[in-house]
């Protein structure tokens, strides 16, 4: 299985694009991350996204963005083939895989 550079799915019942992040949209999409984080905090008092994964550490993934219809950036997503740290390895013992993390919206 090979990552693209460039992925686009359209999910015609919500209307939504998902497309890997232009350089240029980086700090927008961690703001929401960011946001999204403070909201967690906020609300259940989970603190695992405050401070947000660090830009440098964000830029060096293969981030996504979360478009609608008018192309208004709403949300943003990683993907990759690591499991995140914190997951036991004997978790995903089925073979390879794509992990989704840092899923976040407005």
């Amino acid at each position: 299985m090979r990552l693209h550079t460039l992925v686009v799915i359209r999910m015609c019942a919500v209307n939504l694009t998902f497309e890997r992040a232009r350089p240029n949209e980086l700090e927008e999409l961690h703001a929401i991350l960011t946001a999204a984080g403070l909201d967690m905090e906020e609300r259940w008092g989970l603190s695992h996204w405050v401070p947000a994964y660090p830009l440098s550490r964000f830029r060096a993934g293969r981030v996504y963005s979360v478009r609608r219809a008018d192309s208004r950036i709403v949300g943003t997503f990683t993907l990759g083939r690591d499991a995140a740290d914190y997951v036991p390895a004997e978790t995903w013992s089925a073979g390879p895989a794509m992990y989704v993390t840092q899923l976040a919206v407005h």
